[in-house]
């Protein structure tokens, strides 16, 4: 065998050997193509397969039994493995081991598909925890060299339709078994083994659940996207998935473009996943409309997601696959609504903290978080506007200050003012000037967030904290982390985005005036004088706040 050659050499097959390896690929083309990318090596891993990247020294394991996730897939299973072995993807049966080295055998498993009564077969490379064959590739190194993969988020079509402008259209196409259509370097085909009805079968193309599958699949569909930009089309890809907008005049020659492409690679695509150029259209889960510049999470989801988290809300206690399943259901929403990313820390957080097939005690923190969400979910219709990066024309500007005995902010946007004098309970040093400064912005956001509703807000403050705060969704401090918490709540529940810049203590007057309007009448005089020189003076209206509002009741 081809693969007990490559191992007895001592190396892998695209250093010394160099014998091409079964597949559909369209080498000398690709070779071609690539000849300017800065990937060199990518055509010689396409060509002689590609290494999974296993340096485990431990005895490989031999004994594992399927799941019993199989159990009621016989048949399907029959099929799927018939079908793999005529395309070259698996090589099979084998009564023993047909290899001069030791062999892993990994356990199969099968579960049910959305949509389909055929199952997705998986071969559990995560297996035995500690002995598995994942277990000796690093998720942080590719053959020794440091790797860091980079997928595609919303907010990058979101860049591309910005660029492109409303009205833009939208296309995609996603490659059929994309995994399976990347070749694995002959060496290491003994590593993917499994048994079915007593035979020996082993994977030579990439399998779903191996530790540097997705590492390689990103770097392979990197290609075609230098290749599309290369002919002068933007394109995303994440995995096996790519996607696109083009002004109307170009969106088919570059839908044709990308299809040409894949074919001279000799990539096949799954022709009922792709969509041609369009207004409307899905991507990472979420509903992209270039027209209202709109980004929308489907009812159908929205409510799955909010049943798990009532199922959530009675739980004492968690594994880590379910925390990873409620992880992956919230991640819709936060693609949409940044505000939202803020209401994920703790929950990571506790899921870094968890072990496989261990039930834990919910943390208070934890549940805090998705309180936070099943309040948010009640409020949020699945719509929002897409948030565009240009801050240089925001739609209302609100300047915000505080001092150790009140509190006073102006909406320049609708020329509204308040200024609060402190009770007692908030004097006397007992509150930092750092909180008073936050608190005062929360207010200002409870008072005007519903009239800027998705508009883009900037806050000016004269304090770095409040900016900083504001702009990373970050504190150390427990006051100020249920300020940013109430800002996101607002931000959220109101589909508007904000940020803040830190201004000079002497460019913030008109709202230092107002935290001081208790303290002595003269700077009651010198707001007054302020707006006279703005020639505001007639347009100004002061705000009522009830003392509530200093009071942050939210229980998360």
């Amino acid at each position: 065998m081809v693969s007990d050659i490559v191992t007895a050499s001592g190396k892998y097959n695209f250093e010394l050997l160099r014998i091409p390896v079964k597949s559909n690929w369209n080498i000398t083309r690709c070779r071609s193509l690539l000849e300017d990318y800065d990937d060199k090596t990518i055509c010689d891993y396409i060509e002689f397969g590609w290494p999974v990247s296993h340096t485990l020294v431990k005895k490989l394991n031999q004994k594992t039994e399927n799941h019993a996730g199989v159990l009621q897939y016989e048949e399907a299973i029959d099929e799927y493995l018939k079908v793999e072995v005529e395309r070259g993807s698996a090589i099979g049966p084998f009564q023993k081991n047909p290899f001069n080295r030791e062999i892993a055998i990994s356990p199969l498993n099968a579960i049910p598909k959305k949509d389909t009564v055929e199952p997705r077969v998986i071969l559990d490379l995560s297996f035995p925890q500690g002995s598995s064959i994942n277990d000796g590739i690093s998720a942080t190194h590719y053959l020794g060299e440091e790797i860091s993969t980079i997928y595609p988020r919303v907010d990058d079509l979101v860049d591309l339709i910005h660029k492109k402008g409303r009205g833009c259209l939208l296309f995609k196409k996603d490659l059929k078994k994309a995994y399976r259509q990347i070749p694995i370097d002959p060496s290491d085909i003994p590593l993917l083994g499994y048994k079915w009805r007593g035979n020996l079968y082993f994977d030579s193309s990439l399998p779903m659940g191996l530790r540097s599958s997705a590492y390689i699949c990103q770097r392979v569909t990197s290609a075609v996207s230098y290749l599309m930009i290369r002919n002068g089309f933007s394109l995303l890809n994440y995995l096996d998935d790519f996607a696109g907008a083009e002004v109307p005049g170009k969106a088919m020659a570059a839908y044709n473009k990308l299809g040409e492409i894949l074919q001279q690679m000799g990539l096949k695509e799954s022709p009922s996943k792709a969509c041609s150029p369009t207004e409307v259209m899905s991507f990472l889960g979420v509903l992209f409309d270039t027209n209202k510049l709109t980004l929308e999470v489907t009812v159908e989801r929205l409510n799955e997601i909010q049943d798990l988290l009532g199922t959530w809300q009675k739980k004492r206690s968690a594994t880590k696959k379910e925390l990873e399943s409620l992880i992956g259901k919230l991640m819709f929403i936060t693609k949409c609504v940044r505000g939202s990313r803020v209401f994920m820390a703790r929950i990571l957080a506790a899921l870094r903290e968890m072990d496989n097939d261990i039930s834990y005690k919910l943390d208070v923190e934890l549940m805090k978080d998705l309180e936070w969400w099943d309040c948010f979910l009640r409020k949020f219709n699945g719509t929002v506007m897409m948030p565009f990066q240009d801050w240089s024309k925001p739609d209302s500007v609100i300047a915000v200050d505080a001092c150790m005995t009140g509190l006073g902010g102006i909406c320049w946007g609708t020329n509204e003012v308040f200024h609060i004098k402190l009770p007692l309970d908030y004097t006397g040093n007992k509150f930092h000037i750092n909180e008073l400064e936050c608190l005062c912005l929360v207010i200002s956001l409870k008072i005007w967030g519903k009239s800027l509703q998705r508009k883009k807000i900037l806050i000016f403050s004269d304090n770095m904290v409040t900016v900083s705060v504001v702009n990373s969704g970050k504190s150390h401090t427990k006051f100020l982390q249920a300020c940013i918490r109430e800002i996101a709540f607002v931000m959220c529940t109101n589909e508007s985005e904000i940020r803040a810049i830190h201004i000079e203590g002497k460019e913030n007057r008109v709202p230092d005036y107002l935290s001081r309007w208790y303290n002595d009448g003269k700077y009651q005089g010198l707001f007054w004088n302020e707006m006279l020189r703005l020639d505001r003076l007639h347009n100004v209206k002061e705000i009522e706040v009830p003392l509530d509002l200093l009071t942050l009741k939210s229980t998360w």
